[in-house]
């Protein structure tokens, strides 16, 4: 039996849904991608901060031309023993007061990273990405990234999956991590292609744990120590006129999931 890489469990698929005020069935106002966390025995569906408000950052403007806003989120879970099928479960994104139920950054949406505090079904191949990162023999994270380091964004761009598994899209880091802006002090830069849908996508640095080296001429395959680096969530582009003119994606850093989690609350948007 085939088997993906363990870094293939890490995103979930989410499709955003507002309840139809009529007739009381879910709209598909679109996809995005997600990830696993555990935090003080608790479990969250962490994505970006505009997927649940269903809102531009900075701007507060509806992103959906219907003017909806998101009520719901579909996660499309991978099953443990056959990961190309999935458990699809539905979760709310609002109170009965309407008030949303996701907790923020405590820098609102000035980070564009946001948690579901939710509770998954039994019985899933996820792999968490807060039990995903291990560095045998490499430096702390803090200072393991550098620009023009190769990481990989793995998600669902244009909603696009092989039997239910990611997509995996090269990047180079583009910007120094350590020297961030003082207005947007978590974000770095990625040189990147990636596409709408991929938004939530964890962002990688991955190496496999054989690797083929070549020495005297003829290559070998050496069996070296596998690593898995979370660099950050990947939440969009910066674009122009032209989308293409630049191709720079926008990843933050992964102590922002700590930092939102630890903050204790309640930092919470107004739907």
């Amino acid at each position: 039996m085939t088997v993906p890489n363990y870094c293939s469990l890490c995103p979930v698929f989410l499709e955003t849904l507002l309840t139809d005020a009529t007739t009381g069935n879910p709209l598909v106002l679109g996809s995005a991608t997600g990830t696993m966390f555990k935090h003080d025995e608790k479990t969250y569906l962490i994505t970006n901060w505009h997927i649940l408000a269903g809102r531009k950052p900075k701007t507060r403007a509806v992103l959906h031309g219907s003017g909806g806003l998101p009520t719901l989120i579909r996660v499309h879970f991978p099953l443990d023993g056959q990961v190309t099928q999935q458990s699809i479960q539905t979760y709310p994104l609002q109170g009965s007061d309407g008030s949303a139920l996701w907790i923020e950054h405590p820098s609102s949406d000035a980070v564009d990273v946001a948690a579901l505090e939710i509770q998954p079904p039994q019985g899933i191949a996820t792999v968490y990405i807060s039990e995903a990162v291990r560095a045998p023999g490499l430096r702390p994270r803090d200072t393991f990234f550098s620009v023009t380091q190769e990481v990989w964004v793995i998600g669902f761009p244009l909603g696009i999956r092989v039997r239910g598994l990611p997509i995996w899209k090269r990047a180079t880091i583009a910007s120094e991590p350590g020297f961030s802006g003082a207005e947007s002090p978590h974000r770095v830069l990625l040189d990147t292609a990636t596409r709408q849908g991929m938004s939530g996508s964890p962002v990688l640095f991955v190496t496999n744990s054989v690797n083929r080296l070549t020495f005297d001429g003829s290559t070998q395959e050496v069996d070296l120590p596998s690593a898995h680096v979370l660099l950050g969530i990947y939440s969009g582009r910066i674009t122009g006129e032209d989308e293409f003119a630049a191709q720079i994606g926008i990843a933050w850093g992964a102590e922002c999931i700590e930092e939102l989690l630890s903050a204790g609350g309640p930092y919470r948007t107004a739907a």
